[in-house]
C-alpha cells in the first residue's frame, strides 16, 4: 500500500478528476458535469481527491442525504490500481459520514463489475438490491451499503 494524501477538491481540479474518470469508467462524467456539481451543489456533493507526489491519482464524489452518505463515483488511475488508493478513499468518505452524522454508506456498482463488487465486500459492503436496467445501456447494478455504527 501507498499512503497518499487526501483534501476536498475544487473547480480548480475538476479537469484531473474528469481526467481520471475518463481512464477509469466505462460511462465516465463529462467535465462540464463535475463543474456543475461544483458550482450547483455545493456542499451538497463533494469531491475528494487522493494525491500522490503532488498528482491527483483517485477521487470519490459523496452526497450527504439525512443519515447516509451515497458515493456517486470513485476512480482510481488504472496505473495505480492495487496501491490501496480506492481503501483510502473510501476510508475518508468514512470519516467524512460519521462527521456528518451518517451512520451508512450506500452506493451502486454495475453487476459487471466484477472487480468493483469483490473490493466493496472486502472493506465490508454488503449488498442490498438488484436495480434492473440502472444503467443507460440497460445493464443491471447492485446497490450496496456499509454500516459504520
Amino acid at each position: 500500500m501507498i499512503l497518499v494524501d487526501i483534501d476536498f477538491c475544487d473547480e480548480g481540479r475538476a479537469r484531473e478528476i474528469a481526467a481520471i474518470d475518463l481512464l477509469s469508467q466505462p460511462a465516465p462524467w463529462p467535465l462540464e458535469a463535475i463543474l456543475k456539481d461544483m458550482r450547483e451543489r455545493q456542499g451538497e456533493v463533494v469531491y475528494l481527491g487522493a494525491f500522490y507526489k503532488s498528482g491527483m491519482v483517485g477521487f470519490v464524489a459523496l452526497e450527504p442525504r439525512a443519515e447516509d452518505l451515497w458515493v456517486l463515483q470513485l476512480s482510481v488511475d488504472p496505473e495505480r490500481r492495487r496501491w490501496g488508493v480506492g481503501s483510502q478513499l473510501i476510508g475518508a468518505a468514512s470519516v467524512f459520514a460519521d462527521e456528518r452524522g451518517c451512520s451508512r454508506i450506500f452506493l451502486s456498482v454495475r453487476a459487471s463489475n466484477r472487480g468493483a463488487l469483490e473490493f466493496y465486500r472486502a472493506l465490508g459492503f454488503r449488498q442490498r438490491e438488484v436495480l434492473i436496467n440502472y444503467y443507460s445501456n440497460g445493464e443491471d447494478g447492485i446497490r450496496m451499503f456499509l454500516e459504520l455504527w
